[in-house]
């Protein structure tokens, strides 16, 4: 190599170098002087698409890119990100183009700016945004493997390298939502031959960072239950405490249809229990107001949300209704309407409703679990999902808003079809009042009778029977 050319080259090397840091530096004094600048934002009506609340606004604001919720994609690279956008391949949605193309240093023209054309664009494109315009009906992708929602301070992909105000994204809730839960009968069984937490062991470090966790206990307690196979259905006082170990934020919802299989003494034993280890629950009580009542949660940063529960027809006499009877809260539509409009007139942010739906052994519902739930977003939830389902079933967005028609078992016994060993429960996220993303976590119940995350394979099939382009972009 010539001196020349040697010289030559480590001059380039000095002056990138350089510019590098240049660059770094101006980002750096960027990020601190806007840091500390704090504006109030307006509450807006639900189905804006601006975060509500909030009181802090800074320039470096995280990025993410989005694809469709059925997309096999998990993770990307930064640089790949790069290379994508400045070959004019990833599309912007929001205000913040100018923006990325000085992260990037390339100008990019692909802008969306309506909902009709990122529905359109999404189906093979990926979409780079920021965090106004997340919805969960588009999961973000993780960047370098990681995943900002549980690690926002070492996550890739924002505005500016500077760490200063990270920290703000600490006030993200994480809320999780579990299927079916009844240890009794077989999965019983498994508990006296292994232990109770055997259980749980493949499962429970999902629910680590959570700040709440919700179960749909379907079985009251009894001090020297003997399980076998029976339809009458309750649960060993050693096993219920397995389900403490789960995170001791724990929310257990009563529209099961066997929580009284055993009477009202079970039942109300069942729930001194619950009150004396300090789980909270909604959707059942000892009387039927009580029973109605809603559950409302303060969450990190302050907002509230709700979780109202019905069951829809009582199939097994299980729901309060005469006067001091104990039991689950009977859906009625007339009283669903009343409680979710009262609850928007408190300035709930954000309200859950569930339903324990009549069972159906199909990965689509009937027609009467999609007019409930439809009505209930109607009323003003904010979110449906059915509490009842041993089948796992399909998802759909009405007017915007997700409805899980049925997440499946999550501790059970059921083995003798796919459908009933197939379930999930979802990860939910939460900052402002608004749910910023939902992120399924697939399961299967073993051979012997625990759930077990998802090898791939299944994962995959799971993801082709309930997710279906219509019912999750065919509308508005």
């Amino acid at each position: 190599m010539t001196l020349l050319k040697s010289v030559f080259i480590a001059l380039f090397i000095i002056s990138s170098v350089f510019a590098l840091k240049q660059s770094d530096f101006v980002e750096d004094l960027l990020a601190e002087k806007v840091s500390h600048q704090k504006t109030k934002m307006s509450l807006n009506k639900p189905g804006t698409e601006q975060i509500k609340g909030g009181n802090s606004v800074s320039d470096n604001v995280p990025l993410f890119l989005l694809a469709r919720i059925n997309h096999p994609m998990e993770s990307i690279k930064l640089r790949t990100i790069r290379k994508l956008y400045c070959s004019h391949t990833i599309y912007t949605y929001g205000s913040i183009k100018e923006k990325v193309d000085t992260l990037f240093g390339c100008v990019n023209h692909n802008k969306l700016i309506s909902r009709k054309s990122l529905i359109a664009l999404s189906k093979s494109r990926f979409i780079l945004t920021d965090i106004h315009y997340l919805n969960p009906r588009y999961k973000v992708l993780k960047v370098n493997n990681i995943d900002f929602f549980e690690n926002p301070m070492d996550y890739p992909l924002y505005t500016s390298i500077s760490k200063s105000t990270r920290s703000s994204f600490n006030l993200i809730t994480k809320l999780t939502i579990t299927g079916v839960t009844a240890i009794t009968r077989a999965t019983g069984k498994a508990a006296d031959r292994y232990g109770p937490n055997f259980l749980i062991q493949k499962v429970k470090d999902e629910f680590k960072t959570s700040d709440f966790v919700h179960l749909s206990n379907e079985v009251s307690i009894m001090k020297n239950y003997r399980y076998g196979k029976t339809l009458r259905f309750a649960t060993k006082e050693r096993d219920i405490n397995v389900l403490l170990k789960l995170n001791p934020s724990l929310i257990v919802e009563l529209t099961g249809n066997h929580n009284r299989d055993y009477g009202n003494r079970a039942f109300l034993y069942t729930l001194k229990w619950y009150k004396n280890h300090g789980v909270r629950t909604f959707g059942g009580g000892k009387n039927p107001m009580e029973a109605s009542k809603p559950l409302i949660l303060k969450l990190k940063d302050g907002t509230r949300l709700a979780f109202i529960g019905f069951n829809q027809s009582c199939p097994l006499k299980e729901c309060a209704k005469k006067r001091n009877e104990p039991g689950a809260n009977p859906y009625n539509r007339a009283k669903a309407r009343k409680t979710l409009r009262k609850l928007r007139k408190q300035g709930i942010h954000f309200i859950i409703a569930s339903v324990q739906f009549n069972e159906r052994d199909s990965y689509l519902p009937f027609i009467d679990q999609k007019k409930i739930s439809k009505d209930l977003i109607d009323f003003g939830a904010d979110m449906v999902y059915g509490s009842q389902a041993h089948q796992i079933q399909v998802v759909e967005y009405y007017k915007g808003k997700p409805i899980y028609y049925g997440l499946g078992n999550f501790l059970f016994d059921q083995i003798h079809r796919l459908g009933v060993r197939q379930g999930m429960f979802l990860h939910l996220y939460f900052l402002n009042g608004r749910l910023l993303q939902i992120k399924p976590v697939f399961t299967y119940i073993s051979n012997k009778r625990r759930p077990i995350l998802a090898t791939r394979q299944q994962k995959s099939l799971i993801m082709r029977k309930i997710y279906r382009e219509k019912l999750l972009y065919g509308s508005k």
